[in-house]
């Protein structure tokens, strides 16, 4: 049979997990409005300004939906005195109720629980909402009832409120005390349940849905075919009760379905379950990666190539259509198959790959094309592969030659890479099989071998026969060059994933060899680590070479964009998160005459001039005779026909396009020079610059800001501590940012 199906290799959003706990802020005199769609809604100060950390931001922009984010008028009540916690907007869908309204309820599971009533907005009352059947199984999990509950319907005084920040937002971030927060749930829910064994997987079908976000019409014909295998029960999640659904990820070896809400349930329950999941479209939304990010789940997605979008359907926002939907399912049992009970990870040591003929995979040193040779080949000739146990969140097995790190092929891939990465498939006895993660097709040791004893391996076979299985040998898996041997142990040692390595401590050669190997731009962490080692700039042009490709799927990060390599090759200051492509103008200058300085978080935009170095108008001719000195062999010396003065740009500057900065210049803080303007001498903090030349033309904040922003010096904060305070910061409340930070700091 061929495969059809195709793994998911790109994703729509963001995905970042923060360890660190959301931001927590305690306000008074706040303002409660009740709930108006598209209106103005939420918490605010007494001068009208919206509380920005009771913000649901959506998306990886941050967008605000279905909110005015001012309020003009006064409270019609004041709220009894008494501790209130603010929970967001409740949405009555589940898997938005799930992402969006449980979002901020994680101080409920922690060992500080605050003892306080639960402020909601949202239409009806409490004792509504405790009618719906998943929201009340949640609440009364976290230990609320109705009278813990309250939603307004005036204008109410609150003197004192607390105000978790989301643990979610969709397509941007998850914090682990989401995860924290799901498992204390359905601990809770489960308790009284016993967690049955031996149950098949179980397909979650939407054909009896009868409204809903989106539908497959012709899904019924992979449900057929499904039921009639006999291995798979097909469930309908809106026909069971939450508990019920909790349990399925508990209790069944394979949750499987078209992605929509009820896989967020898995949050409910540690990993256990592995899930494959049928997405329409080759990028899926990165909400359910984050959740299997945070709950560490076993994860698989794929769609099919030819998916249709159908005319609308006014029960659903978007209908879809299989091209091949009994295709479909076969692959669906084919992978289940496959991967089978023994599904789980292998072991953490290096080992070779065995054949059916004795042999084993190796490398032709010749031409780097990927063989099967016998044990008893000339190994001067051959390099053997090796492959590492499957991350957690990926079953991809990755192999990769042992010595020198060169582009390696293999017949009928149409790729060259010093790593060529395939789906791991593990059978009963714990032999592997290996499939292309796109094709599908299988890869072949063909049978027989030349007078050497090195036989043909393809990728070509549609299906899995014996010269596809491959056993794990340890015998002579040695550690190859010293170069490897560092990554090699490490990632071994950490059982596959990468972001539970050491990188601080591998040599500069082991990670410039990483990055050439699997291009981990996008894993969690890594850049950060490699910006706090002193030799950063040795590193920086593999990470660089690499920061605009697509980030591999369930592992992606917000990675540091940073200046062209030769700028910190030329031995430039770079802040972090600056980003752009300047042109520097040295001469012939080296990096000991020259001094560019460029702060944190600066944005340049395109076609900008920066000028260490000028021409000397002092001698007798202005013309850089040491730049082309190859036409002027007599006479040469080494006097410098250019004359240098240092360029420092603070942090958080906004360079506009086509911007000249001339040498001697010196740009403060928080500065704006606009499109165009040529600029000399020492630029003000916070100034906005415009004109050629260039001129202060107002700023932009008062004085008083000015002087606390510099104080406060955000751009020094660690990464993790400038994302919690994002909801603050992407305001233009800036007093009340400043407020909280202070404060904050004070109590430091």
């Amino acid at each position: 049979m061929t495969s059809f199906l195709v793994e998911c290799t790109e994703c729509w959003g963001n995905i970042e997990l923060i360890e660190d706990p959301p931001l927590l802020s305690v306000h008074h005199n706040v303002i409660y409005v009740p709930y108006e769609k598209d209106g103005p809604w939420g918490l605010f100060r007494p001068d009208g300004d919206v509380v920005s950390g009771s913000v649901d931001f959506h998306g990886p922009d941050g967008e605000v939906q279905g909110q005015i984010l001012s309020w003009s008028g006064n409270a019609a009540h004041v709220a009894d005195d008494g501790n209130y916690l603010y929970g967001g907007l409740l949405n009555p869908h589940f898997g938005h109720f799930l992402v969006n309204s449980l979002s901020r309820l994680w101080p409920l599971a922690g060992p500080e629980r605050p003892a306080a009533k639960i402020i909601f907005h949202g239409l009806g009352d409490s004792e509504q909402w405790f009618n719906l059947p998943f929201c009340r199984d949640i609440l009364q999990a976290l230990g609320l009832e109705p009278s813990d509950v309250l939603i307004l319907q005036q204008p109410t005084l609150f003197k004192n409120i607390i105000v978790p920040h989301t643990s979610f937002q969709e397509q941007h971030f998850i914090h682990r005390a989401y995860a924290q927060l799901g498992h204390h749930i359905g601990q809770e829910i489960l308790k009284d349940r016993p967690i049955r064994q031996g149950l098949p997987a179980v397909y979650l079908s939407k054909t009896r849905l009868p409204s809903g976000v989106g539908h497959v019409e012709n899904e019924d014909i992979v449900e057929s075919i499904l039921r009639e295998a006999g291995s798979i029960e097909i469930l309908y999640p809106e026909t069971l009760c939450l508990r019920e659904q909790i349990a399925l990820f508990a209790e069944r070896p394979f949750v499987v379905g078209t992605t929509g809400s009820a896989f967020h349930t898995s949050i409910f329950y540690p990993p256990k379950a592995k899930l494959i999941l049928l997405s329409p479209v080759s990028g899926p939304n990165t909400n359910f990666m984050m959740i299997d990010l945070a709950n560490e789940n076993d994860a698989r997605y794929v769609y099919a190539p030819g998916t249709t979008l159908e005319a609308e359907d006014s029960r659903f926002l978007t209908t879809m259509r299989f091209p091949e939907p009994e295709a479909i399912a076969h692959d669906l049992l084919d992978m289940m198959a496959h991967a089978g009970a023994s599904h789980a990870l292998i072991c953490s040591d290096l080992f070779l790959l065995e054949t059916c003929h004795r042999s084993f995979l190796a490398i032709r040193r010749s031409d780097n094309v990927i063989v099967h040779a016998s044990n008893g080949a000339d190994q001067e000739l051959f390099a053997p592969l090796y492959v590492w146990r499957p991350g957690a969140l990926t079953d991809t097995c990755l192999l990769c030659s042992t010595r020198e790190i060169n582009q390696i092929h293999l017949p009928g891939d149409n790729n060259d890479r010093a790593v060529l990465s395939y789906r791991c498939e593990l059978t009963a006895d714990r032999k592997i099989i290996l499939k292309h993660p796109s094709t599908g097709q299988f890869i072949s040791a063909v049978e027989g071998l030349d007078e050497f004893g090195v036989g043909a391996v393809s990728v070509s076979s549609d299906q899995a026969h014996a010269w596809e299985i491959f056993a794990p040998n340890p015998a002579g898996a040695e550690i190859p060059s010293p170069i490897l041997s560092e990554f090699m142990l490490q990632f071994s040692r950490c059982g596959g994933r990468i972001d539970d390595m050491d990188f601080a401590s591998l040599s500069v050669d082991a990670v410039v060899n990483l990055f050439r190997l699997l291009e981990p731009n996008s894993y969690q962490n890594i850049t950060r680590i490699l910006r706090e080692r002193s030799d950063y700039n040795e590193i920086f042009p593999y990470l660089r070479s690499h920061s605009s490709k697509q980030a591999p799927l369930l592992w992606g990060q917000t990675t540091d964009v940073a200046l062209e390599f030769w700028i910190d090759n030329c031995g430039y200051k770079i802040g972090r998160h600056t980003y752009g492509s300047p042109k520097i103008w040295s001469g012939l200058l080296t990096k000991d005459a020259t001094h560019l300085t460029i702060g944190n978080y600066c944005a340049i935009a395109d076609d900008i001039n920066i000028v260490v170095a000028n021409h000397q108008v002092r001698f007798t001719s202005i013309y850089p005779f040491a730049i082309y000195r190859d036409f002027w062999p007599s006479g040469w010396s080494d006097v410098s026909d250019h004359v240098a003065k240092p360029v420092i740009v603070g942090n958080d500057v906004w360079i506009g396009i086509n911007v000249c900065l001339l040498p001697g210049t010196i740009v403060g803080d928080g500065a704006v020079i606009g499109a165009n303007a040529v600029v000399r001498g020492e630029i003000p903090p916070y100034a906005i610059i415009a004109g050629n030349p260039g001129n202060i033309v107002g700023y932009r904040f008062p004085a008083e800001i000015v002087a606390r922003l510099l104080k406060l010096k955000w751009w020094d904060w660690p990464d993790w501590k400038v994302d919690r305070y994002l909801p603050l910061m992407m305001s233009e409340n800036i007093g009340h940012f400043l407020e909280v930070a202070e404060r904050d700091g004070s109590a430091d």
